[in-house]
């Protein structure tokens, strides 16, 4: 193994080898870690041929950044349920900085997971899903899922390419997760149930991934058309945006089909669909504009900017101050 620990940015900084621990967990389905800063623990489980999960249970004393220059990882398609404490991760091969909180499901696929996870908190937590590539067309081919096949699609390409996507975490996805991280795999009856348990969050997941049905047909175009419009208006004066009845008069419909029609459309309450973004576009703010709190609060339309950091943590899970530490 190989370790490097020095102090950079508050962050404990400790190297590792991701051969070493792939090997490991490979060889006898676990991979510890005791070190001065805390411990860290991977179990892997089979579930059926190509498919098994991972259960991921870190506790930190400080601030820990665990990095390393080189990393390939199985050709698997992953799919990961936070449950501890938000923390920033970052893969070269994907470049781009993915927010782990309890309440998002990443989805993704790199062979070279070089880079870092920082962890500004004590718990890393969390539970992953792994499905061989072939695996994972064979499904796709079974059951003739286009729309599935368009979004993974770079993972089967000649050489591929690295992607992930965020999904919202549902009750259902977070509660089977949970189940997992503390169910026992030694008798058969709970081996059973533990590979039933991960096909629910395969299935969940790649549900959710796959885009809906954007009307049940009750509506008409331009109605669907009018939906749109009226999300466009949310977003663009998220500043000071107009009351429910206010944009059903704007957009031509009447209040009882707007929010019907957001439903259908988007899957969302029109103020859901506002919310959502306000806390996307201040977490993009918070990035470009280091420090700035009060002014991303400001351009998402919370005055006070107590408030924001209340919805802040609980869409995210983590405070806007932490959240700037965690992405020094």
């Amino acid at each position: 193994m190989i370790i490097t620990l020095n102090n950079m940015d508050d962050f404990y900084r400790f190297q590792f080898d991701h051969d070493e621990m792939f090997n490991a967990v490979d060889d006898t389905g676990f991979y510890g870690l005791d070190a001065s800063f805390g411990m860290f623990r991977l179990n892997q489980y089979g579930l059926d041929h190509g498919i098994n999960a991972v259960t991921i249970d870190g506790n930190f004393n400080r601030r820990v950044e665990m990095y390393s220059s080189d990393g390939f990882s199985p050709r698997e398609l992953k799919i990961f349920v936070s449950l501890g404490d938000c923390c920033e991760c970052y893969m070269q091969s994907i470049g781009q900085r993915i927010l782990l909180s309890p309440n998002k499901v990443i989805i993704y696929f790199a062979e070279d997971v070089s880079g870092y996870t920082r962890a500004q908190a004590a718990s890393f937590k969390g539970v992953s899903v792994n499905v061989s590539l072939e695996s994972v067309q064979s499904l796709i081919e079974n059951y003739q899922c286009k729309a599935l096949e368009r979004l993974l699609s770079p993972a089967f390409l000649n050489i591929p390419r690295s992607f992930f996507h965020v999904v919202e975490s549902t009750e259902e996805m977070t509660a089977i997760a949970h189940q997992m991280m503390f169910c026992s795999s030694e008798r058969l009856s709970d081996t059973l149930k533990y590979r039933d348990l991960g096909w629910q969050l395969i299935s969940l997941a790649l549900e959710a991934l796959i885009p809906k049905p954007r009307c049940s047909g009750r509506m008409s175009r331009a109605d669907i058309s009018k939906i749109h419009r009226a999300r466009e208006i949310l977003f663009d004066r998220m500043e000071s945006p107009p009351s429910l009845i206010e944009l059903a008069r704007e957009v031509g419909l009447n209040d009882f089909k707007l929010k019907q029609g957001f439903k259908e459309v988007f899957n969302q309450t029109a103020f859901g669909c506002l919310h959502r973004q306000r806390m996307e576009k201040a977490r993009t703010i918070l990035l470009e504009q280091r420090g700035q709190i009060i002014t991303a609060a400001s351009e998402v339309g919370y005055q006070n900017h107590g408030h924001f950091s209340v919805a802040f943590r609980k869409y995210f899970g983590i405070t806007p101050s932490a959240y700037l530490k965690l992405t020094q």
